[in-house]
């Protein structure tokens, strides 16, 4: 997983790298660490979880600014240089969700040479219902994470 990073890193932070797999094995760390090391070297980054992304668009259907839709947002959110979408599992998925989630997929994929997208959930890579997403996740680097939740290791955090 970490030799995947610094290679998406290293190869321009672009196209596209999923991880997938169990709970707490420091995927979201990951996530976390590309940003910032893309901020670092003058790159538009953002980190997101797949439930935000839903809530931003959402949110243009009470902004009063004019012109301001879910669609715009979400072409905004494709065309960030390095995207970090971290729980794609956790996002219900309704019709609406499948439209907006695979809007923002295709346009980063239709740009991928341009882009950077990395992506990570909790499961199999299968268990993600937007087939002709994971389509095009398997034509880039996708590493399955089985290292054990390490959450129970750091003790009682209360």
């Amino acid at each position: 997983m970490l030799d995947a990073a610094k290679e998406f890193i290293k190869d321009g932070s672009t196209g596209f790298l999923t991880v997938y797999g169990g709970y707490g094995n420091a995927k979201t760390t990951l996530l976390k660490a590309i940003v910032n090391e893309c901020v670092s070297k003058g790159l538009s980054a953002r980190y997101i979880t797949m439930t935000e992304v839903m809530a931003y668009a959402r949110e243009a259907f009470e902004s009063q600014k004019q012109g301001d839709t879910d669609y715009g947002r979400i072409t905004d959110l494709a065309k960030v240089h390095v995207l970090a979408i971290d729980e794609v599992d956790k996002a219900r998925i309704t019709e609406y969700a499948r439209e907006v989630q695979v809007h923002l997929f295709d346009a980063r994929y239709r740009n991928s040479h341009a882009v950077g997208t990395v992506v990570a959930w909790n499961g199999d890579f299968h268990s993600i219902d937007l087939p002709s997403v994971l389509s095009r996740l398997s034509q880039f680097v996708v590493v399955e994470n089985n290292d054990k939740d390490m959450r129970p290791l750091l003790g009682d955090k209360s």
